[in-house]
């Protein structure tokens, strides 16, 4: 999956960035990692840059982040150490990317109870890697969902 990020991934993000900043130049672009990384397979993705080799300052690293046993009926062996793995996995590559990191989907638990203590936990690494994060939910149970509370964030100041 590496040879596919550096061969083919890489040049299309660069032909992508190109084409957008020929019109816009402030918005943030999103680099998504082979789907891999997902399971903590380490990413070979590297910044952008434009021609000049200058790296594009508007760019953050969307990652996704699945335990091997979502989306499948045994969510109860659903793991923590799997899931820190990941996650310390795409930290190492933002930072050194130097860039911010968006968990772009992570969860998809479904509602099922099974799955709050390890909601829980993922919840808390993100606080600690300070990146932000979007739950996946495919279904419109979310609002009701007894994983709702678990999926909650702890407000801190910010620094000044």
């Amino acid at each position: 999956m590496q040879d596919f990020e550096r061969g083919r991934l890489m040049p299309m993000y660069a032909r992508v960035r190109k084409a957008i900043r020929e019109v816009d130049a402030q918005h943030i672009l999103f680099l998504e990692p082979a789907m891999s990384s997902n399971q903590g397979v380490p990413s070979a993705l590297g910044p952008l840059t434009d021609e000049s080799g200058r790296r594009d300052l508007q760019q953050a690293y969307a990652p996704h982040g699945y335990d091997l046993v979502t989306d499948t009926g045994s969510i109860d062996l659903v793991s923590n150490e799997r899931m820190a793995l990941i996650l310390r996995r795409h930290a190492q590559l933002a930072r050194k990317l130097h860039i911010p990191m968006l968990m772009a989907e992570w969860g998809a638990y479904y509602g099922n109870p099974a799955a709050a203590a390890a909601a829980r936990f993922t919840v808390r690494q993100f606080e600690a890697l300070e990146c932000g994060d979007l739950y996946w939910a495919y279904r419109r149970e979310l609002a009701t969902s007894p994983l709702l509370h678990s999926l909650k964030r702890s407000a801190r100041p910010s620094s000044p």
